[in-house]
């Protein structure tokens, strides 16, 4: 049941992102993150992807980031690129942007 409602909780907030209703997509991607901290034992971290909270925190800066809530957006960033402290795959850098 956990799963479910997690993913559910966060296909809402991604549906309220999509069309710029900032206010119920923060909420929605807040109870996607303390849904998911609150099956925290075994049997659902085993079914559980932490994709879910992954995105939230960066789908959360984009949000504060299109507010104008610059420090809460990097706060979100960097929540999202702690999970790769340690990692040794390199990030990719963009290349040049092409005028079309």
């Amino acid at each position: 049941m956990g799963v479910k409602r997690v993913g559910v909780l966060f296909s809402r907030a991604r549906a309220h992102l999509l069309v710029n209703d900032y206010a119920s997509a923060e909420q929605e991607f807040r109870k996607t993150l303390m849904e998911s901290r609150t099956f925290s034992n075994s049997t659902f971290m085993r079914g559980q992807v932490p994709l879910f909270s992954l995105l939230c925190h960066s789908y959360l800066g984009q949000l504060y980031e299109a507010t104008g809530k610059s420090q809460q957006a990097i706060d979100e960033y960097q929540s999202f690129l702690s999970h790769f402290e340690g990692s040794r795959t390199k990030m990719p850098t963009p290349g040049p942007r092409s005028s079309a």
